[in-house]
């Protein structure tokens, strides 16, 4: 008799964090029953889920300890017998951690995703500072494992209020991706037009306007550029507000939101990816496992997943630097590709590897 993996998350709208839930959760059904708890919405992606065998129920909460919410958790525990709930937020992992317990679950696991700045999230600092005391105690007398995205998110959460110290719970568990959907593109460029592109969600934190700048210089200096931009989100007009006041319309291809985004990069010379505030981006993470040259901003989780291979560049948030650069990538191109190697992020980020690793976190028997 199979298992049962209860998975506890805000909502199952179209995201980081659900997109990796979606394409994880199938793996693991020939080992468990496995069941989805969201309590602020049920999201789009629900009937997709239940369409590949995965159990959503919506238990609606009015705030983290709403009381009534956890006794309608623990109630479902109870109610299919749960051996562990892993938990993926904030609020999901008080509201799952106290019903596990009050449900009698013999493993509870906690999955930070994000920032903590983000995970701990609150106008003001205080209120911050207090999610944190709260998630870490819950943490050290509740929950077995506390698992995060990147080394630089488990790092940071060491250093943080160091006096609540849990780091004989802490694991790190890189997201998988299902190599089949990702080929590994063969690209040469004739000194034709240059193609850069980026993709993600057109929002503020995915720092979309440094592109835009660094690609107003580029066309200044040498008109035989193109660049797509992939995705959608609230900032979409005013980026293509910019480029319209810059004149430099031509230059761009806004995509918007495609079905399947990889097939573009297909096209792409080099990748920009211009966040500075990721758990683990997998908008960088999926052109390197086509064979996408990139260039990333400098920050802490870019650097670690560039790190892992050579598959680019990480620079300082500077136009002339990323300028510059492109400039010398773009007149050494088939040169610069060949000099490059992305075998290594294929087999660290591969689903084949995460499921390893879930086989050991869960104690999975194979027999």
């Amino acid at each position: 008799m199979k298992k049962v993996l209860f998975r506890i998350t805000n909502n199952l709208n179209v995201g980081g964090v659900q997109k990796r839930l979606l394409e994880t959760l199938p793996e693991l059904l020939p080992y468990f029953s496995i069941h989805i708890i969201v309590y602020k919405e049920k999201g789009t992606l629900a009937d997709e889920f239940e369409k590949r065998g995965i159990k959503v129920h919506f238990v609606p909460s009015k705030s983290t300890w709403d009381i009534l919410c956890i006794l309608k958790i623990k109630h479902l525990l109870k109610k299919y017998h749960a051996d562990i709930v892993h938990t993926h937020s904030y609020g999901g992992c008080i509201k799952g951690t106290v019903a596990a317990k009050f449900a009698g679950v013999k493993k509870v696991i906690s999955h930070i995703h994000v920032p903590l700045e983000m995970h701990w999230y609150g106008k003001w600092k205080a209120k911050r500072y207090k999610k944190m005391i709260i998630e870490k105690t819950v943490h050290k007398f509740f929950v077995d494992r506390v698992v995060f995205v990147s080394k630089t998110l488990r790092d940071e959460y060491i250093n943080k209020c160091r006096f609540i110290d849990n780091r004989d719970k802490l694991r790190v568990l890189y997201n998988g991706f299902d190599l089949s959907y990702f080929p590994l593109f063969t690209k040469e460029y004739n000194e034709d037009v240059f193609i850069i592109g980026s993709m993600g969600r057109i929002v503020e934190s995915k720092n979309f306007f440094f592109f835009l700048h660094v690609a107003s210089e580029l066309v200044k200096r040498d008109a035989n550029f193109l660049f797509y931009i992939i995705g959608d989100g609230p900032l979409l007009d005013r980026l293509k507000s910019y480029v319209k006041e810059k004149k430099i319309e031509r230059y761009f291809v806004f995509k918007g939101m495609v079905k399947n985004p990889i097939q573009m990069l297909k096209n792409i010379h080099l990748y920009l990816f211009c966040s500075k505030t990721e758990g683990l981006g997998g908008a960088l993470i999926e052109p390197l496992l086509t064979g996408t040259p990139v260039l990333a901003v400098e920050n802490r989780v870019n650097r670690e997943i560039m790190d892992s291979g050579r598959g680019g560049e990480v620079l300082p948030e500077d136009i002339e630097l990323f300028v510059g650069k492109i400039f010398d990538i773009k007149n050494n191109y088939n040169k610069y590709k060949a000099s490059l190697s992305f075998e290594q992020y294929r087999k660290r980020f591969s689903m084949e590897r995460l499921i390893s690793d879930y086989e050991e976190l869960y104690g999975i028997s194979k027999k």
